[in-house]
């Protein structure tokens, strides 16, 4: 692959969804941002950027903390303080380390006094607005406005509507008012998660059924891969059918092929090589030996989706462990799959371990049984025949 070819991952300076607030000052932004974490962490995971002036010119006048490794020139430190974790280190991070540090997080909430962001939300602050056209440059993408204390519209600088495009038709929402403001964030929140793309999975080697491709078995009136991609592209953006390079002659007659760029992975590398085509959209994988799959079960798994975790995935009723192979896999879980090989792990559920996912029942006993025999071929397709007749 080209890397004019390569897509990139739609992110700003600090994560996929960023927003700073300006217009007041810091510490009326860090008030206001408080609230709407407080409001919105039940369904959201959000964080806060901001810049620690004081304690830098108190460092500078009193000397480092002696108590602190940095101060013996330790280039990080991590403290364990049991209900959180604490990270510090001696450099500044660049951007690709924000996007990695910030990967879980839904959006970043960031002060604009300090740093810019990809969106935007106005403050109209009247003993500020005198100085607000300094800060024009930073306004490239305006959300909604909030009026500050006993600002009103009128406070706001005719020098913005030239500057900022549309913004008399924007939104505008009293400070006090946060319940608005924060229902405001949510949609906002929701139409920046990615669209769902499907994968059907059908890049395995059959070896346990003696080479018989478990593609082409027709179980429900037509093959399996023609039968589970009908099913996917309705409730998908686009339905895709992983496949080893080498199986792109065998199904030249199936649209949308997506061959492994990572060779030789399983479905761990077919998932990559669906992020590697599309970082930006959720991937909802289905295996090719689930024949038990229906639109129900694919419609339960999109109606229970959550984009705030790695992976909504059907949980095992033996087991209880989730079935990767059976789920929704969000953007940021493409950080996670990469990290993952980069220290020698190419299973995913290596990758769910410690993961933050959502695991959800299946609608029967059958929907996760797999058909990886012969055996298992003749009981599965006696089941589905007794099913469709009834």
């Amino acid at each position: 692959m080209q890397e004019s070819d390569l897509v990139r991952p739609k992110v700003g300076r600090f994560c996929r969804t960023e927003i700073a607030f300006l217009g007041t000052s810091p510490g009326k932004v860090k008030e206001l941002v408080f609230r709407l974490i407080e409001n919105l962490s039940d369904n959201w995971n959000l964080g806060y950027i901001d810049c620690d002036h004081q304690s830098s010119e108190m460092e500078k006048e009193l000397g480092i903390d002696s108590s602190k490794a940095l101060s013996h020139k330790a280039r990080v430190e991590i403290i364990d303080k049991i209900t959180f974790s604490r990270a510090d280190f001696r450099k500044a991070f660049s951007v690709p380390e924000r996007h990695v540090l910030l990967n879980d997080i839904d959006a970043a909430f960031i002060n604009g006094n300090h740093f810019k962001a990809s969106k935007q939300i106005l403050i109209i602050d009247k003993d500020k607005t005198p100085t607000l056209h300094r800060k024009i440059n930073r306004l490239s993408n305006v959300l909604c406005v909030v009026l500050a204390d006993d600002a009103t519209k009128d406070d706001i600088p005719p020098i913005l509507y030239e500057r900022i495009h549309n913004l008399e038709h924007k939104p505008i929402f009293d400070i006090n008012n946060i319940h608005a403001v924060a229902q405001f964030i949510e949609i906002t929140l929701k139409a920046d998660t990615g669209n769902i793309n499907g994968l059907l999975l059908a890049g395995g080697r059959s070896k346990r059924m003696g080479g018989k491709d478990k593609a082409r078995i027709n179980y429900h009136g037509k093959e399996q891969r023609f039968h589970m991609k009908e099913i996917l592209t309705k409730y998908t953006m686009k339905a895709f059918m992983s496949c080893r390079p080498q199986q792109l002659k065998e199904f030249s007659d199936q649209a949308d092929l997506l061959p492994d760029s990572f060779i030789d992975l399983g479905p761990f590398g077919a998932l990559l090589s669906a992020f590697r085509q599309n970082p930006n959209c959720a991937w909802m994988t289905v295996a090719i030996d689930l024949p038990f799959v229906d639109d129900k079960t694919i419609m339960h798994l999109i109606q229970q989706r959550d984009p705030s975790k790695i992976a909504t995935l059907y949980k095992s009723k033996d087991t209880g462990s989730p079935q990767p192979l059976l789920g929704i896999w969000e953007p940021r879980a493409y950080l996670r799959l990469l990290q993952s090989l980069a220290f020698g792990k190419n299973s995913l559920r290596d990758v769910l371990e410690d993961a933050n996912i959502k695991l959800i029942e299946p609608l029967s006993d059958h929907t996760l049984s797999e058909v990886d025999t012969m055996d298992e071929l003749d009981i599965a397709i006696k089941q589905l025949s007794q099913q469709n007749s009834i």
